[in-house]
């Protein structure tokens, strides 16, 4: 008798397991497949599942019966109140009624119910900047921006079609957080606010972190690309101290790491390098004019280029004279052109360009000192110094051999 009192509940308790299954199988399938008859007959025996009242809400709200699903999202909300989905069909059913009130009382409660979700409040903050109450809007999107940096750019776009007003950007919109200010100096930077952008990268500028390091090298490029030469000195001189790389710009010297005894960044203001087909470029150890360190070039013979591949841009003042100084080795460099140091102005007036070469170097040489003296010109705030070698049009044009560079020096003359 136990015995089949046991096999009875069990076969009770597998049946309803069995129903419960079903209905949940039944309920996903309607989640993924829904019509509206089947909702309707669905939520009539299982009206406690806040899923099927959202898509329920959801149907109603694409066939533009808004009465009908702001009662299914409040159902939804009801039972489930920590999904933002209801919430935000809720406040959207709300809006599609013009009923901007509610709506705003609908995600204020979403902001009561998930105090965190940058999600509530970005889309508070949004409608609030609808109804022209920028004021009351800022501090919510800033809190939504601060938990989701995703919401970064579009933040500082939208706060500037509101305000012009860069300070109070900065100060009332802006996350506080070190990655939200990096994020706006960029976004302020490609979009030609660079005096803003300054701005933030003198705050942020204190930190060592990859990213602050990569937005000063960006932010002294940009400056350099606009001519800008003394505001983009005074951002590499202080990537230089970040990088406790100061003394690779001695005072009054203009070019950095001339001696190669800052390492090889190839970054920022610093010497800048293209590895190519048929040569190499690293430092070397063991050739220096003096010190530790010279830049080698190997031409391995199986190319003739068109070399424009180590560079380095100085920032210069218009109308001042200038000493350029460098020392080159040569070692087995064939072909009737060689290498040479190549001084060029690059002005605002494409037209005022200039190039100083230096005498072309063949087969083997010592270190020779080359020294060019330049004068800029009105609209010259940039000087490029390249390492040069011009293609040979000659029979006999693939060059091999060795270039050595050492103590590379820029400076104003008196």
């Amino acid at each position: 008798m136990k015995r089949a009192l046991a096999a009875a509940i069990i076969l009770l308790a597998t049946l309803v397991y069995v129903a419960i299954v079903a209905r949940n199988a039944a309920a996903d399938w309607l989640l993924s497949n829904p019509t509206p008859d089947d909702l309707t007959r669905e939520l009539s025996w299982n009206s406690q599942d806040p899923l099927l009242w959202t898509a329920y809400a959801r149907q109603n709200l694409y066939a533009s019966d808004f009465d009908q699903a702001v009662s299914a999202f409040h159902r939804a909300v009801a039972l489930n109140p920590t999904d933002p989905a209801n919430w935000d069909g809720l406040a959207s059913a709300y809006l599609q009624t013009w009923e901007s009130q509610k709506a705003e009382t609908a995600l204020r409660a979403w902001l009561s119910a998930v105090p965190h979700s940058p999600q509530a409040a970005w889309r508070l903050g949004n409608l609030l900047i609808l109804q022209d109450r920028s004021a009351e809007a800022f501090p919510y999107l800033k809190t939504a921006a601060s938990a989701d940096p995703r919401l970064h750019h579009p933040l500082f776009d939208l706060a500037w079609k509101i305000s012009s007003d860069s300070d109070m950007i900065l100060r009332e919109v802006v996350p506080n957080d070190a990655e939200a200010r990096v994020n706006y100096a960029l976004f302020l930077i490609q979009n030609k606010r660079l005096t803003e952008g300054q701005k933030v990268w003198a705050e942020v500028r204190g930190s060592s972190s990859k990213r602050v390091q990569s937005l000063g090298n960006y932010l002294a490029n940009v400056l350099m690309d606009r001519h800008m030469s003394e505001r983009a000195a005074k951002v590499w001189s202080d990537m230089l101290d970040l990088d406790h790389r100061s003394s690779a710009k001695p005072a009054g010297e203009l070019m950095t790491n001339g001696d190669f005894e800052a390492g090889l960044p190839n970054d920022g203001l610093d010497w800048r390098i293209t590895q190519g087909p048929g040569y190499y470029i690293r430092l070397d150890e063991m050739v220096a004019q003096s010190g530790v360190h010279s830049l080698l070039i190997a031409f391995d013979g199986t190319a003739n280029p068109d070399f424009w591949a180590v560079v380095q841009r100085v920032p210069v003042e218009p109308n001042r004279a200038y000493q350029f100084r460098g020392y080159m080795r040569t070692e087995g460099i064939t072909t009737d052109n060689g290498v040479r140091f190549s001084v060029v102005g690059v002005p605002v007036n494409p037209s005022d360009r200039f190039e100083i070469l230096t005498k072309n170097l063949t087969a083997t040489t010592p270190w020779t000192e080359e020294r060019v003296n330049v004068r800029t010109g009105p609209g010259i705030h940039v000087l490029m110094i390249f390492v040069r070698r011009i293609r040979s049009q000659k029979l006999n044009k693939l060059i091999q051999g060795k270039v050595w560079i050492d103590n590379v020096s820029v400076k104003a003359l008196p």
